[in-house]
């Protein structure tokens, strides 16, 4: 008999799959990266439910120093990456990647993450004490407007990276394990994101269209809160006036010199993006119309309407009791409004 070739190949283990994976991708800067990913978010959440406020600042502080580090990782490697690459494509189209590089959110976000990292040094008054969490209703929520933008995003990255390796143990093993959490996780987002957008923008897209869904809809979420944070900021300036020419002791110079630069500069952040910050504003006043009607139906129709699942075998819709006393409020609700036209006839 001959022996049959298939080319030679020899399957990698798991292990080395793995390795290659964090150590090779993203110019090598995959590894660290996906270390400063995940202690962003785990010091994020810790800022945001953490009672003490000398441990909540510093946990903040260092969210914003890991998210600085990953971005910076990032923006590092694609350096090398592209001047590497300047004798296959010239000089010209490398000088415009790099500039295509420094508008992309990586960018904005290193600038937002050192911003905010200075500003929290310079506006605390004393180790447990900032003037923003006397501002009502919003003071004690100061933390999840500064750390949303970041967490939003490492959250979702956190969300690709484990989704990267559970793809990969499937395709590298044998073990049905990993299918399984796989596809478990797939329809958990599935259901959340039809929940978000509506099951027909969600579940009849492609992967690219997906991708571009969640982009729009990540963006959307942490410019609205980036926004917030700029009138927070604006406030600052006129709080750090007011304790440098009243309070006795009043703050440094240096210190307020701080707060009116951060808020100048991220005034400026602001600015640049007016155009995004106009669009969304439309979409908001738009969205308001249909987010009535959305919400009745996700409460009539949690599964289908709301997630996109539909049970098999359903049983039919009874009729409503004769008395109306027997109904229930969804049942009262849904009548009411003439949501259920078969019960109405």
């Amino acid at each position: 008999m001959g022996t049959s070739d298939d080319g030679g190949g020899v399957e990698a283990a798991p292990n080395s799959v793995l390795a290659h994976y964090f150590l090779k991708s993203h110019g090598g800067a995959h590894a660290l990266q996906t270390v400063c990913s995940f202690l962003c978010v785990a010091f994020s959440v810790g800022a945001i439910f953490v009672p003490p406020r000398d441990l909540q600042i510093v946990l903040m502080k260092r969210a914003c120093l890991f998210a600085m580090m990953k971005h910076l990782a990032g923006l590092i490697a694609a350096t090398g990456l592209t001047a590497q690459a300047i004798p296959q494509i010239g000089l010209s189209q490398a000088r415009q990647w790099i500039e295509k590089l420094a508008r992309e959110p990586v960018s904005q976000y290193v600038f937002y993450s050192a911003v905010i990292l200075v500003w929290l040094s310079a506006s605390t008054i004393s180790p447990t004490e900032q003037w923003f969490r006397s501002i009502p209703v919003i003071g004690g929520h100061v933390p999840i407007l500064l750390m949303g933008p970041l967490l939003i995003r490492e959250v979702i990255s956190c969300a690709f990276i484990i989704s990267d390796i559970l793809l990969l143990l499937e395709t590298s093993s044998n073990t049905t394990a990993s299918i399984v959490w796989a596809k478990t996780c797939q329809s958990i987002i599935n259901a959340f994101m039809s929940l978000l957008v509506t099951p027909t923008a969600w579940r009849t897209s492609s992967a690219m269209q997906r991708q571009e869904i969640l982009a729009s809809l990540t963006s959307k979420t942490s410019l609205a809160l980036e926004l917030v944070t700029g009138f927070l900021l604006g406030a600052d300036v006129c709080m750090a006036l007011w304790q440098f020419t009243v309070l006795n002791p009043r703050p440094s110079l240096w210190s307020v010199a701080q707060r009116i630069l951060c808020a100048r500069l991220y005034l400026n952040f602001l600015w640049v993006r007016r155009t995004k910050i106009r669009r969304l504003g439309a979409e908001i006043r738009g969205g308001a119309v249909h987010f009535p009607m959305r919400v009745l139906d996700v409460l009539h129709e949690p599964l289908k309407s709301g997630m996109g699942i539909e049970l098999d075998g359903s049983k039919e819709k009874k009729p409503l009791p004769a008395n109306i006393s027997q109904w229930t409020f969804k049942e009262k609700v849904v009548a009411g409004l003439g949501l259920d036209e078969d019960n109405g006839k």
